[in-house]
C-alpha cells in the first residue's frame, strides 16, 4: 500500500486531512487474491492534532473495491498516534458501502495499521 496524509490544522482541537492510499494486490468479492488496485481518498476530522492521540471521522471515495471497478462512498475512522514529532502510527477503519450485484453483503469492512513519517 501507498499511504499518504495531507493536513491542515485549524485550530489545537480540530483539524482536516485527505488520507489517499493505493492498495497493491486487491481481492475480489470471492476473496481471491488478484493484481487489480484499489484507491482510497477519504476526507477527515482529526480531533486533538497537536495530541499525542488524535482521533479522526470522515468520509470520502473507494474505487474498484472487490475489483468491481466502481466508485463507491466510504467511511473512515481510527487514531493516529505520535510515537515522536516526525514519527506516526495510524490505527484505521475503512468501511466500503457497496452497490454491486457481484457482491453479495454490499459492503467492504478493512482494517488497518501502519506506521508513517510526518513532515
Amino acid at each position: 500500500m501507498i499511504y499518504g496524509r495531507l493536513g491542515r490544522i485549524i485550530d489545537k482541537n480540530v483539524a482536516i486531512s485527505l488520507r489517499p492510499r493505493y492498495i497493491f494486490g486487491n481481492s475480489d468479492d470471492q476473496g481471491l487474491s488478484n493484481n487489480e488496485g484499489a484507491f482510497q481518498m477519504p476526507l477527515t476530522l482529526d480531533l486533538k492534532p497537536t495530541s499525542w492521540l488524535s482521533p479522526y471521522l470522515g468520509f470520502g471515495i473507494a474505487t474498484n473495491t472487490d475489483s468491481t471497478g466502481k466508485t463507491n462512498a466510504m467511511m473512515s475512522l481510527g487514531a493516529d498516534i505520535s510515537l515522536s514529532r516526525n514519527i506516526a502510527i495510524d490505527l484505521g477503519l475503512n468501511y466500503i458501502f457497496q452497490s454491486s450485484n457481484l457482491d453479495t453483503n454490499n459492503r467492504d469492512l478493512e482494517l488497518d495499521a501502519l506506521i508513517y513519517w510526518r513532515f
